[in-house]
């Protein structure tokens, strides 16, 4: 009895098309291309309640969030440190959480990711209520 070639012949490109497919999907969707810096708000008011949510999100080829993947970094005031207490500050994460001490003026942040070669600047503004 003698085993038919068929079904070895379908398999080997079955198996490199699903492996090809595999590595596209990876470099494109799962690999880190660079990191886009979110403050939710941009500005805000200069009261005791007002917070803003300092994100270092890691982006694909594709320009969107990466999945499962996280963007450490390191947050670091250049100006108006007194102006703001820090509520939470997670570098493993990419997360800093800053509510205002009621003072109007703005803050600098120099943010060092692990996947870019230069620190971001950011400047938060604290606005008086009468604006």
């Amino acid at each position: 009895m003698k085993l038919s070639n068929k079904p070895f012949k379908f398999i080997i490109p079955v198996a490199l098309l699903t492996i090809l497919i595999s590595l596209t999907v990876y470099n494109f969707i799962f690999s880190i291309y660079e990191v886009k810096i979110i403050t939710e708000p941009d500005a805000i008011f200069a009261d005791t309640s007002s917070e803003v949510k300092i994100m270092i999100k890691p982006v694909n080829a594709l320009g969107c969030v990466v999945p499962f993947r996280k963007a450490r970094g390191k947050f670091r005031f250049l100006e108006g440190s007194d102006l703001v207490e820090i509520i939470l500050k997670n570098e493993n994460t990419g997360l800093m959480i800053l509510r205002s001490k009621g003072i109007a003026g703005k803050i600098s942040l120099s943010i060092i990711s692990e996947y870019s070669f230069l620190p971001s600047l950011v400047e938060i503004k604290f606005l008086t209520k009468s604006v």
